[in-house]
C-alpha cells in the first residue's frame, strides 16, 4: 500500500506542479513563493521542506462541495491536498523516520520550542480551480513574519490552528486565509470567513463554509440588485452587517467620510485640530489590539470608476515612535498578510501588489467594518472628543478597547496601589482605557477605565496609578 505523502523542497516548480499554472498578474503561485522567500530571509533559515498530503478531507471544502460543485455535470473530486511547510531539510526516509520513532525527540513542532524543523503552517489546496484551471487555496495558516523588524515591530492578529499530521500534533499561530471561490463566495464572503476566527476568541459562534456565509448573508437580506446566488458575486455593506446581526454579533463601522465630518465638528467645538491619517490609525490600534477583525471596506479603480473590495487587517508594523507605517491584510484575491503601505502618508490611500502590478492605480479606504461581541455598546465616537482634547494636552495618549481578562494580564506584573484588591474586583466584560504618558512617552503612569458596556460615555469606573 501506498503512503499517502510525499516530501519535497520548497520551489516554485513545485508550488506550479501542484496548483497548475496561470496567467492571472496576481496568481497564487509567485505570492506563495515571494512570501516563503521573505519568511526565510527574515528568520534567518535557507531551506524550506514540505509534507503533501495527497487525500485530505477539507470539512469547509465539502460543505461547499455539497451546496454547489455536487450538483455539476463536470465531476468534481469532493478531496483536497494538503501542504505543511517546515524551516530545514529533510528527506521522505528522514519522515518516516520521525513517524515511526512518534516524534520522541521533538524533531518537529511549533515555532520557538527547539525543535530540528519548527512548523510553518499549512495551506489547503482546493481541487477547483480559477477561470485559468489553477487550483484554489482552501484553509490556510501559516506563519505571520516575525514580531521584530529592527527598530520597528508588528503586531499580527493571532488564533491557536492545532492540527494532526500523520498523528504528529502541529500548532501555528496565525489568523486563518480563505481564497475567494467565485462559485460559492467571493471577497466579502472571504472576508467574512476570515473575520470568524478572530470573533470566536471572545465570543462563541459556529465557524462556517465560504457557502454558508453566502447563504446566511443574501438570502435573508433584501437584494439591492438582482443577482444569483451561485455562483456568487459578492455582498454589499449591508449583506456583511446582516450575516453578523443573524449570527447574534453587534458591529462598528466607521465611514471615511464620518470620520472626515467628526474632526470638523471637533474643531469647531474645541478648536483641537486632528488628521484624517491619525483617526485611522487610532481606530486601527484601538480595536485591533483588542484582538477584533477589522474588515476594510476598499474602493479600487481611478477617476470615479471604482469597484468594491473586502479584506480583513490581519496585522500592522509601527516605528519606534508607534506610527503605523505598514498594513498586513488578509486580501482573498492575493493571499495571506499582503504589505500595504501608504500613499504619500494618506492612511487612507493604500499601496499593494493591487497598485504595483499595474491592475488598478487606485486604493481607496471607504469604511472599517468591526465585528463584535454585543456587551461592546460604547462607541470610539462616544468617547471621540474627550479622547482627542486630552490627546492634545497630553504628551501621549493610546485609548484601548480590553477583554477584562486581557487587561488584568496586561497590568498583573505592574505595581500599583491596592493592587490585589483591583485585580480581583468584579468589573465590566469590556473596557475602554485610556493609557496616559504624563512626563515620559514610553512610560504609562495611569489609566483611566471606562464601562465599554454603556451606550453612552459615563465617568471613569476607575483610576490607576502606577508606580
Amino acid at each position: 500500500m501506498a503512503i499517502n505523502f510525499t516530501v519535497e523542497s520548497f520551489s516554485r516548480e513545485f508550488l506550479e506542479k501542484t496548483f497548475n499554472p496561470t496567467k492571472r498578474i496576481l496568481n497564487r503561485i509567485d505570492y506563495i513563493f515571494g512570501y516563503f522567500e521573505t519568511l526565510k530571509t527574515e528568520i534567518g533559515n535557507q531551506n524550506i521542506t514540505i509534507v503533501k498530503e495527497h487525500d485530505y478531507i477539507d470539512k469547509f471544502y465539502l460543505r461547499d462541495y455539497s451546496r454547489y460543485y455536487a450538483e455539476s455535470f463536470h465531476k468534481f473530486q469532493n478531496r483536497s491536498e494538503r501542504l505543511h511547510f517546515f524551516t530545514g531539510k529533510f528527506s521522505e526516509g528522514e519522515f518516516i523516520e520521525i513517524l515511526k520513532s512518534g516524534n520522541e525527540q521533538k524533531n518537529i513542532g511549533p515555532i520557538g520550542e527547539k525543535n530540528k524543523f519548527d512548523y510553518l503552517g499549512n495551506i489547503t489546496v482546493k481541487p477547483v480551480g480559477d477561470e485559468y484551471d489553477s487550483k484554489l487555496m482552501g484553509r490556510t495558516a501559516i506563519a505571520p513574519y516575525p514580531i521584530k523588524q529592527g527598530e520597528n515591530i508588528r503586531h499580527h492578529l493571532k488564533i491557536k490552528n492545532e492540527c494532526s499530521l500523520f498523528g504528529l500534533d502541529l500548532q501555528i499561530n496565525s489568523l486563518p486565509f480563505h481564497e475567494q471561490d467565485i462559485a460559492v463566495g467571493a471577497c466579502a464572503s472571504a472576508s467574512l470567513w476570515i473575520a470568524q476566527y478572530g470573533i470566536k476568541k471572545w465570543y462563541d459562534i459556529p465557524i462556517r463554509s465560504l457557502a454558508e456565509i453566502t447563504e446566511l448573508s443574501r438570502l435573508q437580506t433584501p437584494y439591492a440588485l438582482p443577482s444569483p446566488l451561485y455562483p456568487s458575486e459578492g455582498l454589499s455593506p449591508s449583506e456583511i452587517v446582516s450575516y453578523l446581526e443573524n449570527i447574534g454579533l453587534h458591529f462598528q463601522i466607521f465611514d471615511i467620510e464620518a470620520l472626515i465630518q467628526k474632526k470638523i465638528e471637533l474643531k469647531t467645538k474645541t478648536g483641537v485640530e486632528v488628521s484624517l491619517s491619525e483617526l485611522i490609525e487610532d481606530i486601527i490600534k484601538a480595536y485591533f489590539r483588542a484582538d477584533f477583525p477589522i474588515i476594510c471596506n476598499l474602493d479600487m479603480g481611478e477617476n470615479d470608476d471604482y469597484q468594491g473590495h473586502a479584506v480583513v487587517l490581519s496585522g500592522y508594523k509601527e516605528n519606534n515612535s508607534g506610527e503605523i507605517i505598514e498594513l498586513y491584510l488578509h486580501d482573498d484575491k492575493i493571499g495571506p498578510y499582503c504589505r500595504t503601505k501608504f500613499d504619500s502618508d494618506r492612511k487612507d490611500h493604500w499601496i499593494n501588489n493591487w497598485v504595483t502590478s499595474k491592475i488598478i492605480k487606485k486604493i481607496v479606504l471607504r469604511k472599517f467594518i468591526i465585528p463584535l461581541d454585543p456587551f461592546i455598546k460604547l462607541h470610539f465616537f462616544n468617547c471621540f472628543n474627550m479622547f482627542y482634547e486630552w490627546k492634545n494636552k497630553l504628551e501621549k495618549i493610546d485609548f484601548r478597547l480590553y477583554h477584562i481578562s486581557a487587561y488584568r494580564k496586561k497590568i498583573i506584573s505592574k505595581n500599583f496601589p491596592d493592587k490585589e484588591n483591583i485585580l480581583s474586583e468584579n468589573m465590566p466584560r469590556y473596557i475602554w482605557v485610556a493609557h496616559l504618558y504624563d512626563d515620559d512617552p514610553k512610560i504609562n503612569s495611569r489609566d483611566v477605565i471606562f464601562d465599554a458596556n454603556e451606550i453612552f460615555l459615563r465617568k471613569p469606573i476607575k483610576e490607576i496609578e502606577f508606580k
